[in-house]
């Protein structure tokens, strides 16, 4: 949520953070932001809407400068108005922030006591005003940021700048993602490495505490003594607990140059395109986990390998997409390796009390690595010293470099906020680990092991095949719009899929659907069942399938519309839908383990083109964010 970026030393200031904005808007945003100083004046321009509304407004102005700041905002404190949109500015200070301040009414109410006048409703403002009246007193932008690190709680990563320090930045840390790259004299930060890729070619990303400050052509860390402290206790902190790190102890990430991820080519959308890298993103994650000569997984590390062998219990704890893709784990490694598996959502796992053994082992899924309930989850763990294996999109971000183990989805940068390609990788990810831990602790026969493997390799084709036949999919969108409700059914591994689907039909078409197990239709969803009423079953030939024709029986009895997705040519199927869409044919041995992620694909379809045929913004749906940073 929200996106940050920054410059220092570079030629044309505005051009690099429109552009860096511009890579930011998957963030989910509402309103946005720039500054540029120019010697001892700052020139602000801000605007409520699409980016390109305040592109609207900055092309005209010459605002020359090379260092400024640049946001886009996902309200939370204030409504949607260029007032509450940052930059703010008070005195000689600017700023934006990510994040939340949560003892910013306190700090307010101080404020006001002392005359201050508000100009937003934000709590970023009250960052503003407290940096302002330590600068006047410190005389320094560095100290003023050191100071208010001291009073603040909550999450918050800040770009601060003052008229009266030029060419001047500081940066400071504390929950949110904020990266800091350079190139040659020019220093860059943002939320994420796309949004410098075209200008930096090296960077790190800052930790919990940091601070930075960039003076022209240099720059200094501080990073706390203590790394260990809770946050909450930062009111205790003084300036004196940070100490300046050696650059030449700085690990350097190079800047990935990745234009293809960044345009949408020849595609309407970047979620239709991402749709269809998916058999070619799926190779990526398959191939490092598979020894494609001898036919066998490849084992993680020893250690991981020991940890496995010992463990009962695997918890899997994750939001949003990235909690169904933990769902469907649950159902392959149960059945594969025989071990008992808990799902949680990191929102509620992080406030119950849940007993947790040192030889159970945490898998923490989340594709941007900076999920903020998932990374509290990571943190809590980490105190009472619980092995963390984490599967993430995002190399080097928070959850990855603060994980034990480390599992990548590796599909590449996925700008539409719903989530396609790091989904169904994530998928074939958790297939894997669930056979690696079969083998490891001797449950895997060898000729089981090969075949798991011949159909892991045959699943990009499988993917290809689906697509394919997308426009089976597309030609159905009228038939979709006759109905108001909407119900996805599966059973056993078919139902975390269809609470996916269920979630991207809300998230893209803004009409109501619900998932359930076939299941649980007698328990309260059979009342909602009528002529109005579209169920979407998913009804593969696997060892559920008879009863979820008997389940289909009773709704179609009842008069509903049927979208039936199963098996290649199923006619009972076919005979019982409204419409239907045939999976590709596979083998039978390991169809349980492939047809989950072959019927993602589908579920994505009928969203996209639903919505695409309602007129809605596809890439960025209302409300929502790609990666959500705050609680």
């Amino acid at each position: 949520m929200c996106g940050i970026i920054g410059c220092v030393g570079v030629t044309n200031s505005k051009q690099v953070l429109l552009e860096g904005l511009k890579t930011l808007e998957y963030r989910g945003y509402d309103s946005s932001g720039i500054a540029i100083f120019n010697k001892d004046n700052v020139n602000i321009v801000k605007a409520v809407g699409k980016l390109s509304q305040l592109q609207k407004k900055v092309n005209n102005q010459e605002m020359l400068g090379s260092h400024g700041i640049a946001h886009t905002r996902w309200a939370t404190h204030g409504k949607v108005t260029e007032e509450n949109a940052h930059p703010h500015i008070v005195g000689s200070i600017s700023i934006v922030h990510n994040g939340i301040i949560e003892n910013y009414r306190k700090l307010k109410t101080e404020l006001l006591k002392d005359g201050v006048v508000f100009k937003s409703e934000t709590d970023t403002e009250v960052i503003a005003h407290l940096l302002n009246n330590y600068y006047e007193k410190e005389k320094s932008l560095l100290q003023a940021v050191k100071k208010v690190k001291s009073v603040l709680q909550g999450s918050f990563a800040l770009l601060v700048s003052s008229v009266k320090e030029p060419q001047t930045l500081v940066a400071l840390k504390s929950g949110p993602p904020l990266l800091f790259a350079r190139s040659n004299e020019s220093y860059f930060f943002s939320s994420d490495s796309l949004a410098f890729q075209n200008y930096a070619t090296e960077f790190f990303p800052l930790e919990d505490g940091d601070i930075i400050e960039v003076k022209k052509d240099k720059f200094s860390l501080l990073r706390d003594k203590n790394k260990n402290e809770n946050k909450s206790k930062n009111e205790n902190k003084n300036e004196n607990e940070n100490e300046i790190i050696d650059q030449k102890n700085l690990i350097w990430i190079k800047v990935s140059k990745d234009q293809y991820s960044l345009s949408k080519q020849s595609y309407k959308h970047f979620m239709l395109k991402e749709i269809f890298e998916q058999p070619q993103v799926s190779v990526q994650a398959i191939s490092p986990y598979i020894d494609q000569v001898k036919m066998e997984l490849l084992l993680p590390c020893k250690d991981l390998q020991q940890k496995i062998k010992k463990t009962k219990k695997i918890f899997i704890i994750a939001c949003g997409t990235s909690f169904y893709a933990a769902m469907e784990a649950k159902y392959y490694i149960e059945k594969a390796a025989g071990v008992s598996v808990e799902v949680d959502t990191a929102s509620e796992f992080r406030y119950r009390h849940t007993p947790i053994d040192q030889d159970d082992l945490v898998l923490l899924i989340s594709q941007s690595g900076e999920t903020a309930d998932t990374l509290s989850v990571l943190r809590s763990l980490k105190e009472k010293e619980i092995s963390v294996i984490s599967l993430c999109n995002t190399k080097s971000s928070s959850i990855d470099r603060l994980s034990d183990f480390s599992y990548y989805m590796n599909a590449g940068v996925e700008v539409a906020v719903a989530s396609t390609k790091a989904f169904v990788n994530s998928l074939i990810i958790l297939n894997i680990f669930s056979e690696q831990i079969a083998k490891i602790k001797n449950k895997l026969t060898t000729t089981d092991e090969k075949d798991f493997v011949a159909s892991m390799l045959s699943l990009p084709r499988l993917l290809g095949e689906v697509l394919d036949f997308s426009i089976a999919i597309k030609d159905k969108v009228e038939f979709l719009s006759k109905h108001k409700g909407f119900l996805f059914m599966g059973r056993g591994f078919s139902f975390p899929i269809s609470m996916e689907g269920a979630l991207k039909l809300k998230e893209l078409v803004y009409l109501h659907a619900e998932a359930y197990s076939f299941g649980e239709m007698k328990h309260g969803p059979l009342a909602l069942i009528d002529k109005n009423m579209l169920v979407i079953a998913l009804v593969p030939k696997d060892e559920f399938y008879e009863k979820s024709l008997s389940n289909l029986e009773e709704v179609r009895s009842r008069g509903a519309s049927i979208f039936g997705i199963g098996s290649y040519q199923d006619k009972e199927l076919a005979r019982l839908s409204t419409e239907h869409f045939f999976l590709p044919k596979i083998t039978e041995s390991f169809c349980w383990s492939l047809n989950p992620i072959l019927a993602s694909l589908p579920m994505q379809l009928l969203a996209y083109y639903f919505s695409d045929y309602l007129g809605h913004d596809v890439d960025q749906p209302r409300n929502l964010a790609k990666s959500v940073t705050v609680e």
